[in-house]
C-alpha cells in the first residue's frame, strides 16, 4: 500500500461541500414546496389577519424537529373515543350536519360541529369534515385494484351560476401635454393589449421606458380611471390581471367613458426611475377599453352535464383572476402564492433572511366540478429590518470588509432588486454581483470624455465621500433602452427593494436545510391550516364572489384510493444486495490532508467489513493517496497516477474546507476528470462523513458503490412483472426517463440541459445516459429529442446482440398542463423519427408525462397505525396509494400515485398523465407500471416518489451543469466568452449576442460530453 502526503496543512476555513447524498433527493424531502417567487409589491395584511390562528400556524411550523414524529401516547384505538370530528360525511349525512355551501347573499359559513375530544395526537389540531361530492364527468371509470382507502383531499369543491361576463382589453398610453399625436395609420406602441384597430383617432407614441413604467404601475391607473368614471362602475364590481384584460359582469358604453387625466405616480416601487422629474408629471395618461368577448359562466353547468364537449380555459382564468383580486389587498402576493407579513419566523443562523407562512390557491377541473386548491406555503425573503445592502451583506459575512466571501454573497444575491437614491430620483437595478475592485481603482471615462475613479466621479458629481475599503457593485439598469448596460455602483449607497423574496432551494444548504424544517406540517396542521384559509375567504362576504356567481363549498373533497400490492423482490433482505458488481481492485484518495492514516485505515477496513455483509465483492485496495492541494490544476495528474496504474474505480475524499478552494469545485474536479477523461468509476465521499461515520452510512454508500460498479440492489422479481403486467415483454422493452435542467435565476450559465436515461436490460437494472445542451427555454422543449432517442437505441442495440426493442416506454417530466400540446406537437414527432431511423417498423411508443410540481395532496381521512407493530399513527398515505376519480382532471387519462411514504410533513403524490399509449394498456396496468418504476433505484432500498428513469436523468442532467462549470473555471481560452458579459434575456437579442450563444451551446456540448465507458456506470448516482 503506497501513501503519499504534502507537507503544507490546509486551514479551516472555507465553505462547507454539500453532503453526497442530496436532500432533493430524499423522499420525505421530496415533499417541500419549492418554487418561491422573486419580487412581489408591499400589500398590508387587513381583514384576514387572525391572530389565533397566525399562533397556531407559527407554533407548527417551528416547534422542534422530535414533535414532528407520531408520539403513541395519544392514541385510542377504542372507537367511541375516537374524535367525530375527523368523521366523513356523506350526501345522506348533510342534513345532520347543515348545508356545506357558501350563501351566495354571504351568509354566515357552516360552522363545524362535533364534540372537542382530543384527537389521536393530543397536540394535533381536529381534522376537518370532508364531504364526498358526486363525480359529474370522468374521462376513465374508477380502477378497483388493491386496498380500498378513504382519503381526503385539499380540494374544495366551487359552484358558478349563469351569469355573462364581458372581457375587455385595456390599452394604456401616455403623452405630455400638448404633445402632438402621429396617425393611426404609423405603427405606435401601445401599453396594453390588441391594436384597436377599429379607432382612426391618433395614438400617442410609448417609448420602451414608458411601457415598463405603465406596466408597473398598472393597477393604480386603472383604479383611478375607474374612480373617474365612477357612476358606471357602482353597481358592478370588476377584476384586472394588471396589464391586458379586464372583466366585468356588465356591458359598458365605452364611447361615454372619460379616458384622458392625469396621473402622477410619485414612487411607484421600481421601474426605471419612479420618482418622476417635474416635466414627468405633466402628462396625460389614457386608457381605453375594448371589448373583446363574452363569456357566459354557465358553459361551466353545460360542460360536466356533457352538454358541450369543450370547458374553455378562459373560465379557469376568470376564476383565478376574482380569488387574485379578493386576495391581493389582504395579504403580500408571491405569484400564485400569498402570504401574511404579520405571521413571520426568523431563524439565528440566518439573520439576514426571514420566513413569511401564507397559502398558494388556484382553480382547477375536477370530476366533481371546478374546485379550488389551497396549500400552505412557506416564503424566504430578505430581512425587512435592514434596508441598506451593506447591512444584508454585514449580517450574511460578520467579517465584513476584512473578510469576503464573494461566491458566497453573489450566489445569494444575484438578480434581486437594488436601488440608490443620489441625485434627484431613484434609479432601480439588477444586482448582478460583487466584485473586488474598490472605487478608488476603477477607472472610466465619463461623458466629456475624462478619465476618472469612481470614487472621483461621485465626490465631484454627488459631494459623496466613498469609502474604499468597500467593493463595488456591478448592476444592470431595470427597465428601458439601458436595462442591458452594467453599471459601477458604491456599496453604501445601494438599498434593496421591497418585499425580496428567494428560492431556498437555489440557495445554500444551510438555507435549504432551514427553510425545510420550517415547512413541515404533519397532515392534521396542514388540513387545518388551509381550512381556516377557506373559511376566512368565505366569511369575508365578497361582493366579487356574489359578482360572478362563485360558490364555495367549506368541507375538503372525500374520495377513494386504492393501495396496490407491494412487489416482491428476487432477495427479500433489504440489508443484502441481489448481484455484486466487479470486484477489480480501488483507490482511496483522500484531499483533505488533515485526515490521519489510520483513520482512512479503519474507514476502508469497516467499508470492506460492512460490504462482505451484504454479499459485495469489493475487491482489493491497492493505493491509498493523500494530497494537500492548492489549486484545480493538481487533481488531473492525482487521477492521471490511478489511471496509469489501471484502476478503474476510486473513492475519493473531499475536505469540508479548503484555505485555498471552494470544496464544491474540488468536488466538480474530480467529477469531471474521472468520468469525461478517464472514465475512472468514481465516488465521492464527504470528510466529516469519513471522520464519523453516521448509523447506515456504510450500507447506503455500499449500494450506490455496487450500482455504479454493475451490480444489482433491490431486483424486482421477473414472474411479479409477468403476473402484474402480461402486456409488457421487458426483455423487448426500453424505459426511458427525460427531464431538462433550467439554470437558477442566479446562476450564470444561461443555458438548459436535456438529459435521458434508459433501461438496456428486462431487470431495468443497467442504464444508459445522455446529454444535451440547449439554449434556456421556459416551454421544456427538448430540441434535439431525436439525437437523444437515436443514441440511447444505439447504445440498446450494442447492449442486446444487435436486437432494437420493440417497445418504447418514456415517462416525461417537467411538463406543464399548458405544454402538453407542445409535446404531442414537437417532441412526439421526433421520437418517431428516431424510431424510423433506429428502431423497426413495428416499434410502439407509450409516453407518461410525470408531474411532481403540482398543489395536490391527499391523507387518509382516519389515523392508521404506520407499521402495525407500533402504536404510532400517521394520516399520510401508504406506499402504492392511487386516486384516479373525483379530484383528477375529466378531460385527460390522469391518475396520482403515491408510491413512498413519507415521515415528514404531508406527503406528495406524483401526477401521470397518459399522453400516447400504443400498448394499450389499461388504467390497472398503467397505474401498476408507474408505481413499479419507481423501484430498483441504486441508491435507495424504498421506492422513490418518482420513476428511477426520471430519478437518474435528473440527475445526469445535474452532473453534466457541474462538469460545465469545473471547464469554465479551467478553460483558459474560454475565459474571454463568459456568458454573463451577454445579456440572452433581451427580447431583442442583436446578432454579436445570438452568435456568442450558438457559440457557447456548441461549446458547453463538447463539456458535458460523456465518453462510451462511462454511459452506462451510473456515474450521476
Amino acid at each position: 500500500m503506497e501513501r503519499k502526503h504534502s507537507l503544507s496543512s490546509i486551514s479551516s476555513r472555507g465553505s462547507r461541500f454539500p453532503d453526497s447524498k442530496r436532500w432533493r433527493n430524499q423522499e420525505e424531502r421530496r415533499d417541500y414546496n419549492d418554487n418561491y417567487g422573486r419580487t412581489s409589491g408591499h400589500r398590508s395584511s387587513r381583514s384576514f389577519r387572525d391572530s389565533g390562528h397566525d399562533d397556531d400556524h407559527r407554533h407548527s411550523i417551528n416547534r422542534s424537529r422530535r414533535d414532528y414524529h407520531d408520539d403513541s401516547r395519544g392514541f385510542h384505538h377504542d372507537e367511541k373515543r375516537q374524535d367525530r370530528s375527523i368523521r366523513n360525511v356523506t350526501d345522506h349525512e348533510r342534513r345532520r350536519y347543515g348545508s356545506s355551501c357558501s350563501s351566495p347573499r354571504g351568509r354566515r359559513p357552516y360552522s363545524r360541529g362535533g364534540d372537542n375530544k382530543p384527537s389521536h395526537h393530543s397536540s394535533l389540531p381536529n381534522f376537518p369534515i370532508s364531504e364526498e361530492y358526486a363525480i359529474r364527468i370522468a374521462n376513465n371509470p374508477i380502477v378497483n385494484h388493491g386496498k380500498e382507502q378513504k382519503l381526503t383531499g385539499n380540494h374544495f369543491k366551487l359552484s358558478t351560476e349563469k351569469i355573462m361576463v364581458y372581457h375587455y382589453d385595456v390599452q394604456i398610453s401616455q403623452r405630455v401635454k400638448n404633445e402632438s399625436l402621429i396617425p393611426k395609420n404609423e405603427p405606435p406602441t401601445t401599453a396594453g393589449g390588441e391594436d384597436d384597430s377599429h379607432n382612426t383617432g391618433p395614438t400617442p407614441i410609448v417609448n420602451e421606458r414608458q411601457m415598463v413604467f405603465l406596466k408597473r404601475n398598472s393597477h393604480r391607473i386603472v383604479e383611478q380611471f375607474v374612480e373617474k368614471n365612477s357612476k358606471f362602475f357602482t353597481t358592478h364590481p370588476y377584476v384586472y390581471d394588471g396589464w391586458a384584460n379586464f372583466y366585468l359582469c356588465a356591458a359598458l358604453r365605452t364611447e361615454d367613458l372619460a379616458t384622458d387625466f392625469e396621473f402622477i405616480a410619485g414612487d411607484g416601487g421600481g421601474g426605471s426611475g419612479n420618482r418622476q422629474r417635474p416635466s414627468m408629471n405633466e402628462r396625460i395618461t389614457s386608457v381605453r377599453l375594448k371589448l373583446v368577448d363574452k363569456i357566459d359562466l354557465g358553459i361551466v353547468e353545460e360542460y360536466f352535464q356533457r352538454r358541450c364537449r369543450h370547458l374553455p380555459n378562459q373560465i379557469i382564468n376568470i376564476c383565478n383572476l376574482v380569488f387574485h383580486n379578493i386576495l391581493r389587498d389582504n395579504f403580500v402576493h408571491n405569484h400564485s402564492r400569498y402570504f401574511n407579513m404579520g405571521n413571520v419566523s426568523e431563524d439565528e443562523s440566518l439573520p439576514y433572511l426571514e420566513f413569511v407562512f401564507g397559502f398558494e390557491l388556484s382553480v382547477r377541473m375536477a370530476q366533481i366540478g371546478l374546485s379550488l386548491v389551497v396549500n400552505p406555503r412557506v416564503g424566504c425573503l430578505f430581512s425587512r429590518k435592514h434596508d441598506k445592502l451593506i447591512d444584508i451583506i454585514r449580517a450574511m459575512q460578520p467579517g465584513f470588509p476584512r473578510q469576503i466571501d464573494f461566491n458566497g454573497i453573489n450566489a445569494i444575491l444575484k438578480h434581486i432588486t437594488i436601488y440608490t437614491e443620489h441625485g434627484d430620483r431613484k434609479r432601480y437595478y439588477n444586482f448582478h454581483s460583487l466584485i473586488p475592485e474598490k472605487p478608488s481603482n476603477l477607472r472610466f471615462k465619463d461623458a466629456s470624455g475624462e478619465e476618472l475613479s469612481v470614487f472621483e466621479y461621485f465626490d465631484q458629481r454627488y459631494q459623496v465621500n466613498l469609502n474604499c475599503e468597500y467593493p463595488l457593485v456591478l448592476a444592470k439598469s431595470k427597465g428601458g433602452v439601458s436595462r442591458s448596460q452594467k453599471n459601477h455602483l458604491p456599496l453604501e449607497l445601494c438599498f434593496i427593494g421591497k418585499q425580496q423574496f428567494i428560492n431556498p432551494t437555489k440557495t445554500s444548504r444551510e438555507i435549504q436545510t432551514v427553510a425545510l424544517r420550517k415547512s413541515e406540517l404533519k397532515p392534521e396542521k396542514f388540513f387545518h391550516c388551509i381550512q381556516t384559509y377557506v373559511d376566512k375567504i368565505i366569511g369575508t362576504d365578497s361582493r366579487l364572489l356574489r359578482e360572478f356567481g362563485i360558490h364555495i363549498h367549506n368541507r375538503p373533497a372525500c374520495f377513494k384510493g386504492y393501495q396496490l400490492e407491494q412487489p416482491t423482490f428476487i432477495n427479500p433482505n433489504q440489508f443484502r444486495i441481489t448481484e455484486s458488481g466487479s470486484n477489480h481492485s480501488w483507490a482511496l484518495i483522500s484531499f483533505d490532508p488533515n485526515i490521519s492514516h489510520r483513520t482512512l485505515d479503519q474507514f476502508s477496513y469497516m467499508l470492506n467489513k460492512e460490504a462482505g455483509k451484504m454479499n459485495i465483492q469489493m475487491g482489493r485496495l491497492i493505493r491509498t493517496l493523500t494530497y494537500d492541494i492548492r489549486s484545480i490544476g493538481q487533481i488531473r495528474p492525482a487521477f492521471a497516477e490511478i489511471n496509469r496504474a489501471g484502476i478503474k474505480f476510486c473513492l475519493a475524499v473531499i475536505p469540508d474546507r479548503n484555505s485555498a478552494l471552494d470544496p464544491t469545485q474540488i468536488y466538480g474536479a474530480c467529477s469531471s476528470v474521472c468520468t469525461q477523461e478517464f472514465s475512472i468509476t468514481l465516488q465521492c465521499l464527504n470528510a466529516s462523513r469519513v471522520r464519523n461515520p453516521p448509523r447506515g452510512y456504510f450500507n447506503n454508500l455500499l449500494f450506490e458503490i455496487n450500482g455504479k460498479r454493475g451490480g444489482q440492489n433491490t431486483v424486482i422479481e421477473p414472474e411479479f412483472f409477468r403476473s402484474q403486467l402480461p402486456t409488457i415483454d421487458f426483455s423487448k422493452t426500453m424505459i426511458i426517463g427525460l427531464d431538462v435542467n433550467h439554470p437558477g435565476f442566479r446562476e450564470s450559465v444561461p443555458i438548459s440541459i436535456a438529459a435521458a436515461a434508459g433501461t438496456y436490460d428486462s431487470l431495468l437494472t443497467q442504464y444508459i445516459s445522455t446529454a444535451r445542451v440547449q439554449k434556456f427555454d421556459r416551454t421544456e422543449m427538448i430540441h434535439h429529442l431525436d439525437e437523444i432517442i437515436k443514441e440511447l437505441l444505439a447504445h440498446y442495440r450494442f447492449q442486446n446482440e444487435r436486437r432494437v426493442p420493440e417497445h418504447l416506454i418514456i415517462f416525461r417530466d417537467g411538463v406543464s398542463e399548458g405544454q402538453f400540446q407542445t409535446v404531442r406537437n414537437e417532441e412526439i414527432p421526433l421520437i418517431r423519427k428516431a424510431m424510423e431511423e433506429k428502431g423497426s417498423k413495428n416499434m410502439t411508443l407509450t409516453l407518461i408525462i410525470v408531474q411532481k410540481r403540482h398543489n395536490t395532496r391527499f391523507v387518509t381521512t382516519e389515523p392508521y397505525e404506520k407499521d402495525g407493530r407500533s402504536r404510532q399513527m400517521t394520516r399520510n398515505v401508504p406506499s402504492g396509494t392511487v386516486v384516479d376519480n373525483t379530484i383528477v382532471e375529466p378531460n385527460f387519462d390522469i391518475f396520482y400515485v403515491n408510491s413512498h411514504f413519507s415521515n415528514l410533513g404531508t406527503s406528495r403524490p406524483t401526477k401521470y398523465i397518459v399522453s400516447v399509449n400504443e400498448l394499450n394498456l389499461s388504467n390497472a396496468e398503467l397505474q401498476r407500471l408507474c408505481f413499479f418504476v419507481c423501484f430498483n433505484c441504486v441508491r435507495h432500498k424504498m421506492p422513490l416518489s418518482i420513476p428511477t428513469q426520471v430519478m437518474y436523468a435528473d440527475l445526469c442532467a445535474y452532473k453534466s451543469k457541474i462538469h460545465i462549470m469545473h471547464q469554465l473555471l479551467t478553460d483558459r481560452s474560454f475565459r474571454d466568452q463568459r456568458s454573463e458579459d451577454f445579456d440572452f434575456d433581451d427580447d431583442r437579442p442583436s446578432l454579436e449576442s445570438i452568435e456568442v450563444e450558438n457559440r457557447l451551446i456548441q461549446r458547453y456540448q463538447q463539456f458535458v460530453h460523456i465518453p462510451n465507458n462511462s454511459k452506462d456506470c451510473l456515474f450521476y448516482v
